[in-house]
C-alpha cells in the first residue's frame, strides 16, 4: 500500500489503527477461551480412553468366553439409531453425542450362552465410549483447527497491522510537520523578500 501524505490518509490510518486495537482483546480472549476448551476436551478424551482401555480389560476377566470365536454373538444387538448434535462453543460448531439407541434382537433362552445378557450389556456400555471417543477425537480437531486459525489472526494484528499503522502514522506526520515547516520557512522568505523590495 502507498503511503499518501496527507490529513485525510492520516486519518484513515488512524481510524485502522484504533479498530485493529479494539480487535485485537477480543480475538485475544477468543484464543484463551479455546485453549481451555481444547484442554478440557484432551483430558476428558485421556480420561475416555483410560476408560474404555480398563473396560477391555474387565470385559475380558469378566466374559473370557468372548475369546472364542465360534460362538456368534452379532445377532444379539445392533445400533438402532445414533443422534448427533452440535454445540457453539466461542463461534466454534462442535458435535455432541445426543442419543445413542440399541435394538436387543430376541433370542431363545436355550439357543445362547448364560452370559448373553452380560455381553449384551457390555457390548452397548463398549460401544457408547467408542462413540464418545470418536466425538471428543472430532471435537480436538476442529478446536485445534480454529485455534491455529485465531492464533494466525491476534499474530497479523499484533506483528503486522498494528505497528504497520503506527509507522505509517508516524512517517505522515514526520513529513506533514516537514511540509509544514517548509512553508513557513517559505512565507518568512517570501515576506522578508517583499520587506526588502521596498
Amino acid at each position: 500500500m502507498k503511503i499518501q501524505l496527507n490529513k485525510s490518509f492520516l486519518q484513515k490510518q488512524r481510524t485502522q489503527l484504533s479498530l485493529y486495537r479494539k480487535v485485537l482483546p477480543s480475538l485475544d480472549l477468543k484464543r484463551s477461551q479455546l485453549i481451555a476448551t481444547l484442554t478440557k476436551n484432551r483430558k476428558t478424551l485421556n480420561q475416555k480412553e483410560s476408560s474404555y482401555q480398563t473396560f477391555i480389560i474387565q470385559t475380558g476377566k469378566e466374559i473370557p468366553m468372548l475369546a472364542n470365536t465360534k460362538i456368534d454373538h452379532s445377532d444379539l444387538i445392533k445400533i438402532k439409531e445414533v443422534k448427533i448434535t452440535s454445540e457453539n462453543v466461542v463461534g466454534v460448531k462442535l458435535p455432541l453425542l445426543d442419543e445413542l439407541l440399541f435394538e436387543k434382537i430376541p433370542y431363545p433362552m436355550l439357543g445362547k450362552p448364560a452370559w448373553s445378557e452380560m455381553f449384551i450389556q457390555r457390548y452397548q456400555k463398549g460401544i457408547r465410549l467408542s462413540f464418545e471417543r470418536s466425538i471428543l477425537q472430532q471435537r480436538i480437531l476442529l478446536l485445534d483447527s480454529a485455534l491455529k486459525k485465531t492464533t494466525q489472526r491476534v499474530n497479523l494484528f499484533e506483528k503486522v497491522l498494528i505497528p504497520e499503522a503506527q509507522r505509517n502514522i508516524k512517517k505522515i506526520q514526520i513529513a506533514m510537520d516537514d511540509m509544514q515547516r517548509t512553508s513557513v520557512v517559505r512565507s518568512k522568505i517570501a515576506k522578508s523578500k517583499q520587506e526588502g523590495a521596498y
